[in-house]
């Protein structure tokens, strides 16, 4: 049930990045937190289960340590 319960909540993890980046905003998943901690300062019960964090925010138009690379569609995307 733990495994079915991660992989179903990763999906709607997935959801819910797409759903923000549609909106404007972009999101980075995080795993291998203190779940403990966490649990913790959301008081959330010791049986929950932490899948991941996501952070969320507006991006800086000039990148995080410079300005950004972006490479052409083409190279990655094929149309058939």
């Amino acid at each position: 049930m733990k495994v079915w319960s991660q992989k179903t909540t990763a999906l709607a993890c997935q959801n819910f990045m797409l759903s923000m980046r549609a909106y404007g905003y972009d999101t980075c998943p995080m795993e291998g937190l203190d779940s403990t901690r966490v649990k913790k300062i959301l008081k959330l019960p010791n049986k929950a289960q932490i899948c991941m964090a996501i952070s969320a925010g507006k991006r800086e138009n000039k990148g995080v340590y410079g300005k950004q690379l972006r490479f052409d569609n083409k190279i990655f995307i094929k149309e058939v």
